[in-house]
């Protein structure tokens, strides 16, 4: 999980160069061109240096989202076992998820977690020890099915009324060690106790964490689903916001608003693509693995 997770971080970190990268050179074109018609008195030196200032910051920019690519890479590399040199595969873009998760994953799937079969396990193994000391309250003789004792080792070792006496005792003991029998009942049931309590705590907690992820899952396809809109209409409008200051409609700072507000639009729906796909990742640890896929009328059907 931590390296899918990792993995994601470069391919985002890698898309984000990738749009500051193209963020530096289209606000080095519009200095450029804005630089050109100074020159030819159609435009003021405020706007040139506005338009300089716009590159400046995305080559910044551009320097600080490589810097980010570089810790996500190595950070990569020493999780899968290679030396961080920084070097990964090329992949640019995140897988796409689909819109919604499929309704209906049956609890019984959460029995798949590490953490609850641990519980589990300390659970029962609480319950044998509390029966174990249970039984141990009461006497215990062992005789063969001829009415004797089991071992003719222990009949060489007794002899006369000596038996007599040694069979009272192991039935007398426990009878007469009541207290300490108990108290040890007491303390197992106590563990038994908090191992059942450890147990419900960590269902609470997994099925919390189940229906947050699926919340999120939600909601964060509802925010994709804004942001690409968002980014498309952000593109649209700076095509419109350069032809029309070409045409001397609107002024520079329009221009550059137009501009940073659609590398903004970008950035945001690569960052939420990648937490989709951190969070999907987070959604399968928490139901032990994955989801189950529903099986189809077509399957229903042929079986």
């Amino acid at each position: 999980a931590q390296t899918g997770k990792a993995w994601f971080a470069v391919v985002e970190a890698r898309g984000q160069v990738e749009l500051a990268e193209h963020s530096a050179k289209s606000f080095g074109e519009s200095a450029a061109r804005i630089q050109r018609r100074f020159e030819r008195g159609v435009r003021s030196s405020l706007d040139v240096r506005l338009a300089r200032t716009e590159h400046a910051n995305a080559e910044a920019e551009l320097a600080e989202r490589r810097e980010v690519l570089e810790h996500a890479t190595r950070a990569l590399q020493v999780l899968i076992g290679t030396y961080p040199d920084g070097e990964v595969a090329e992949r640019t873009e995140l897988p796409t998820l689909p819109e919604r998760i499929p309704a209906g994953i049956p609890a019984d799937v959460l029995s798949r977690r590490p953490d609850l079969v641990a519980a589990e396990r300390r659970l029962a193994a609480a319950d044998a020890a509390l029966g174990a000391a249970k039984a141990a309250r009461y006497p215990t003789i062992s005789l063969t099915a001829s009415g004797g004792t089991r071992s003719d080792d222990v009949a060489d070792l007794l002899d006369g009324d000596f038996r007599v006496w040694s069979l009272a005792g192991n039935v007398l003991a426990p009878l007469v060690d009541q207290g300490r029998r108990q108290a040890q009942v007491d303390a197992a049931d106590a563990r038994r106790y908090e191992a059942l309590a450890t147990w419900a705590g960590a269902v609470l907690r997994a099925l919390s964490e189940v229906e947050t992820h699926l919340a999120s899952a939600t909601q964060l396809a509802d925010a994709e689903t804004h942001l690409d809109r968002a980014s498309r209409e952000a593109a649209a409008a700076r095509d419109l916001s350069g032809d029309r200051y070409d045409r001397g409609l609107i002024d520079i700072v329009t221009l550059l608003e137009a501009q940073r507000r659609d590398v903004a639009a970008r950035r945001g729906l690569l960052a939420m693509r990648h937490r989709r796909l951190a969070n999907r990742i987070d959604l399968l640890l928490a139901l032990g693995g994955g989801i189950p896929l529903q099986p189809t009328e077509t399957e229903e059907t042929d079986s």
